[in-house]
């Protein structure tokens, strides 16, 4: 976990050098972008993800702990679907407007 979190540092810090170094820009409206709905799905969706990848046995103690009857409805790995749901949710989100973000997204390409 500790290194997910320190690759993301790291890229985001490559892309600021980038940015200050070469031709790369963001977009106006970056300071929104964290309130999209993709945004929010797909970062649940990486975390859940390296979560289940770094602490396997968190998720055989909550296994043990599921009722009997509920484990022969669910799949073994239903924490590892639940997260390729997120980020596909996230991808899918894209599409789909905000309208209070589109409003602020067009007053924030508007100032100069």
């Amino acid at each position: 976990m500790y290194y997910f979190a320190a690759f993301i540092v790291g890229a985001i810090i490559v892309l600021f050098i980038l940015q200050k170094y070469t031709k790369l820009e963001f977009v106006a409206h970056a300071k929104l972008l964290w309130k999209a709905w993709s945004v929010w799905l797909s970062g649940i969706g990486a975390v859940l993800g390296v979560y289940l990848a770094s602490a396997p046995d968190a998720l055989v103690h909550v296994w043990l702990m599921l009722p009997p009857d509920l484990k022969a409805v669910l799949p073994v790995n239903v924490a590892q679907y639940i997260s390729y749901a997120m980020i596909a949710l996230g991808v899918v989100s894209q599409f789909i407007r905000q309208p209070k973000l589109e409003q602020q997204r067009k007053e924030m390409e508007q100032k100069p």
